[in-house]
């Protein structure tokens, strides 16, 4: 038998899907390994050595330029319509929020 179905037989997967107030009150038959800060305690230990300072590089305009995308939406044959919205960082302008919502709606009619 394959380990993975043998260690299915003897330790069923947590089951999270009691009603709320069952979880609430719920405690788990499992118990903590006795090493286990020692464990976290270590591997937290090997992640600090291997850290370094960060690099800081000033932004450059034009030097991450998507060109990728423009080269991938060329060989789209659907639709004819991309849009450039200058960068944000991970923050995404409600313009593009509201332009994908008009997508939706015209493709679900």
């Amino acid at each position: 038998m394959a380990r993975s179905a043998l260690r299915l037989e003897e330790e069923p997967m947590p089951w999270y899907d009691l009603p709320e107030e069952q979880l609430k009150d719920y405690r788990t038959g499992t118990q903590e390994p006795a090493d286990l800060d020692r464990w976290w305690r270590e591997r937290l230990d090997e992640a600090r050595a291997l850290t370094r300072e960060p690099a800081l590089t000033r932004y450059e305009a034009g030097t991450y330029a998507p060109s990728t995308v423009f080269a991938a939406y060329n060989e789209i044959t659907s639709g004819d319509d991309i849009g450039v919205h200058p960068f944000t960082g991970h923050d995404v302008p409600s313009a593009h929020v509201e332009r994908q919502l008009r997508h939706l709606r015209e493709f679900l009619r």
